[in-house]
């Protein structure tokens, strides 16, 4: 007897049925996997939400406070002698005695070293005993001429010959004069090793002379700013020397020329100095005062934000309930004075900013403030102020 075989149509139901069954046994376990992640999503964008599960980053901030800011160019110079000369002799000679030391400070015309002059000496005695026979023949003839007993050529050629003697007198005492070098000015001799007994030659140099009250600084301008720079304004000075001192001077001359190759002009200002700290060939950081005081407002300069797109400060937003998070803000910066930067636009004073740890923030994101100024800030011995 043949075996029957399902129909076609019983097959066909036999498969879609099949496959109902895989498909709701498929979206039965997705749903619950579903419902077994949901908690756990929810839990992740929460601690997204919140830092990504980690403790809100630290940070140091300070207030944007408004002060009285001077405005101001800065540049760098070196420090100038009003006077300063190598001090040499004018002639030849021997060392007959050094009434210098080194380092002295001398007064002009103080005798600095006296050379040896016997030939000299001898030979104005000689000219003076000339002058002296001179003379009276010059007022024989004279008496003479008044009794008609001699004639005017006679008087003339005595008077010559006394005015000639004269005239070789004064001449010698310059050549002894010389045989003596003097302070041309007052002022700070510098090291010198003049001995007695040695051989001095004309122009040999013996030991510098600097004047230092006043003393000078010397510093370059762009040209730009020449429009801001007039004698009489006031400059602050600093040297490696003093750093915690700022010593005060003002402009005396602007060189009228400007350099072709830098494009800079040359300004000069002077500073009292008479405690003489201050010494020629010192490098000067130099800010030049070129307008009255302003009130803006200042921040340290660790809490400016540079990118291509320009500077920006993170400033600190109260978080309500939870800790507060920060904005970052688009800033114009002006000049600078120590460790302080002067804000133009973007903050109008009395705003919370970052001042250090800026490298892990983002906009909106939560921050903890550390108390206490940044590192940087409590480092800074004294800020510059305006």
């Amino acid at each position: 007897m043949a075996e029957r075989r399902p129909s076609a149509g019983k097959r066909a139901f036999k498969t879609l049925l099949t496959l109902l069954l895989i498909a709701g046994v498929g979206a039965g376990a997705f749903y619950g996997y579903r419902g077994y992640l949901q908690p756990m999503l929810a839990g992740d964008r929460a601690q997204q939400a919140s830092g990504g599960g980690r403790p809100p980053p630290t940070v140091t901030a300070s207030t944007a406070e408004r002060s009285a800011w001077q405005p101001a160019l800065s540049a760098t110079g070196t420090l100038r002698a009003e006077h300063s000369i190598a001090v040499t002799p004018e002639i030849n000679g021997v060392v007959a005695e050094v009434g210098m030391r080194s380092g002295a400070t001398v007064a002009e015309g103080d005798m600095l070293v006296r050379m040896r002059a016997p030939e000299l000496k001898a030979q104005l005695a000689a000219l003076r005993a000339q002058r002296r026979q001179a003379l009276a023949a010059y007022r024989r003839a004279e008496r003479l001429f008044k009794q008609g007993n001699t004639s005017q050529a006679r008087l003339d050629e005595t008077r010559a010959r006394y005015q000639s003697l004269d005239a070789q007198i004064a001449e010698q005492q310059a050549r002894i004069n010389k045989k003596t070098v003097r302070a041309p000015f007052a002022g700070q001799l510098g090291i010198t090793e003049v001995d007695v007994g040695q051989y001095l030659q004309a122009g040999q140099p013996l030991v510098t002379l600097q004047d230092l009250t006043p003393i000078n600084v010397n510093f370059s301008l762009p040209e730009q700013t020449l429009p801001r720079v007039k004698p009489g304004q006031t400059v602050q000075v600093r040297v490696d020397a003093y750093p915690e001192t700022r010593f005060t001077g003002e402009v005396t001359a602007i060189d009228p020329a400007i350099s072709e190759s830098t494009r800079n002009y040359t300004v000069q200002a002077a500073l009292a100095n008479e405690d003489r700290r201050l010494r020629p060939g010192m490098f000067a950081r130099v800010s030049l005062q070129t307008g009255d005081p302003k009130r803006l407002v200042t921040l340290p300069q660790t809490a400016i934000v540079t990118n291509p797109y320009g500077s920006s400060v993170f400033v600190v937003q109260d978080g309500g309930a939870g800790p507060p998070t920060v904005t970052q803000t688009r800033v114009e910066t002006g000049g600078q004075r120590g460790t302080q930067i002067a804000i133009t636009e973007g903050l109008s004073g009395g705003e919370t900013v970052v001042t250090s740890g800026q490298i892990k923030l983002r906009e909106g994101v939560p921050v903890r403030i550390k108390d206490g100024p940044s590192p940087i800030d409590a480092a800074e011995v004294q800020v510059e102020e305006p």
